[in-house]
């Protein structure tokens, strides 16, 4: 659905989250070439019974598949992240001011979902320039899979994240 794309949404049919021992809502990993966190949501009527997972685009590009390639799904269980620093994906050289208390404002939107270094998301309520706009996790503490929960810092980065040093710690160079 294309309203609900970069929130980290992973849409199940019921046989499929049976056989996992999945219930909405709970967090799974989907592992391709990367692994990316997602939360299970019910599948369209139309996918009811077809043992597919859908998932949005930015989600896809996270975890390095395209469309109609096999992934591993498995349960996972978060720990509450203590803090989730982000950057704006903004172009290189370019810097970002946001007003004070805007942590707060990212923190509503992120609240209850599960996030994983060095992914891109979107955040519910935040545009840039008038539209909205994706920002990578830099870190998290703890580090993995983490759920962001009323006491979780947010730092916001005022420039983007340099993705070539991501794109080594994820191949491993």
């Amino acid at each position: 659905r294309q309203s609900e794309a970069g929130y980290g949404r992973a849409r199940i049919d019921t046989a499929s989250r049976r056989s996992l021992g999945l219930e909405l809502g709970d967090t799974i990993e989907i592992i391709g070439r990367r692994t990316v966190v997602a939360k299970v949501f019910k599948c369209s009527p139309e996918d009811e019974g077809k043992g597919i997972i859908c998932i949005d685009g930015l989600t896809r590009t996270n975890a390095g598949v395209s469309v109609d390639e096999n992934v591993t799904v498995r349960r996972c269980l978060p720990v509450l992240a203590e803090r989730v620093v982000l950057a704006p994906n903004i172009p290189e050289n370019k810097r970002i001011q946001f007003e004070d208390g805007i942590e707060d404002v990212f923190l509503n939107g992120l609240m209850g979902r599960p996030l994983m270094a060095e992914t891109d998301i979107i955040v519910p309520n935040i545009a840039l320039m008038g539209s909205r706009s994706t920002f990578t996790v830099v870190s998290t503490v703890p580090t993995g899979p983490v759920i962001v929960g009323g006491s979780t810092r947010i730092s916001i980065k005022d420039s983007p994240q340099d993705h070539k040093t991501i794109s080594k710690k994820q191949t491993g160079q």
